[in-house]
């Protein structure tokens, strides 16, 4: 492949997409659409489970005797459904838009493609950032379970 321009050159202008810039542009968006449609029909499953779960729960035997009402079942579903449904949304917003974007030359609908796709992986890349440090915190809850365990036994 042949570049006109340094990679480390300050872009002013306006940036042209390649042929094939343009074909991976809209396999991906194909993808991503795919993946999305996919994606809110497992939140569509989850706000489901969340019902139905609260639901049963209620009527097994001994729901009595649970630490909590099933009821917060239900709202942890439906919390974990709404969770996952931005970055779903944010997902096919990107596809959406970068369909529109090749279809019509549009430089609006790249943008807001792209501003998609960004705010897809900074909600991941913070839910994640999030879960790492639960999973750091019940390590060192084990930890100190353990060493205190040690020390009484």
């Amino acid at each position: 492949m042949e570049y006109e321009q340094p990679l480390d050159r300050d872009f002013s202008g306006d940036l042209q997409l390649s042929g094939e810039s343009r074909a991976n542009l809209k396999e991906t968006s194909g993808w991503a659409k795919f993946l999305a449609i996919v994606g809110f029909i497992g939140v569509g499953f989850m706000v489901i489970a969340a019902f139905a779960i609260g639901s049963l729960l209620s009527f097994m035997p001994g729901s009595e005797e649970m630490p909590f009402p099933p009821v917060v079942f239900s709202v942890l579903y439906l919390g974990f459904a709404a969770l996952y449904f931005f970055p779903v949304l944010y997902l096919y917003r990107f596809a959406t838009k970068m369909q529109d974007a090749l279809r019509d030359s549009s430089q609006g609908a790249l943008e807001v493609s792209l501003s998609n796709i960004k705010a897809h992986y900074k909600f991941l890349g913070i839910l994640t950032v999030i879960l790492l440090g639960f999973y750091a915190l019940g390590l060192l809850m084990a930890i100190v379970a353990g060493v205190g365990g040690a020390m009484l036994g």
